[in-house]
């Protein structure tokens, strides 16, 4: 009876994908590469091994607004800790002038690059903005919020990571 209910287990996970996963986060995100803001492209997996908040957000997107000075204070706060945000914006390349405007006037303390196609590909389906996603400092994609977060729910995710 054991040795069924084990064989079947093993069959839903490897139907699945679960048992077999080829693209890890952590080999995937090692692959990763984004182009911020100013047009420089960065290999994201040098973040592998440090607490990590992504957030992913748009230009147009009034509660992505609301969160940026929200994560400006939490990079302040827990810089010394390790912590790296790391935002994605959605827009696409023709919002880079957008994009630093943005970064300027907020006065944004952590890196903002320019989504890529395989973000979905490694991160899932970003259904709605703002999304925020942990990456714990083992490399493991970790809780998953979308939409706004007050302050003190982003600390919490912050401090759940370091």
């Amino acid at each position: 009876m054991k040795k069924t209910a084990l064989i079947a287990l093993v069959s839903f996970f490897i139907s699945f994908g679960i048992a077999d996963d080829k693209t890890s986060p952590i080999k995937s995100l090692s692959a990763l590469t984004l182009t911020d803001h100013t047009g420089k492209k960065v290999n994201i997996g040098k973040e592998i091994g440090k607490p990590v908040l992504f957030v992913f957000w748009a230009t147009w997107c009034d509660p992505c607004m609301m969160e940026i000075p929200i994560l400006v204070k939490i990079q302040d706060k827990y810089r010394r800790q390790g912590l790296r945000i790391i935002s994605v914006a959605m827009d696409g390349e023709e919002q880079k002038d957008a994009l630093q405007d943005i970064i300027k006037c907020h006065s944004v303390n952590y890196p903002v690059y320019i989504a890529a196609p395989e973000i979905d590909k490694i991160f899932g389906e970003i259904k709605s903005l703002p999304c925020s996603i942990t990456l714990t400092k083992s490399g493991v994609l970790g809780e998953r919020s979308q939409g706004i977060l007050s302050e003190a729910e982003i600390e919490a995710k912050v401090k759940s990571i370091l």
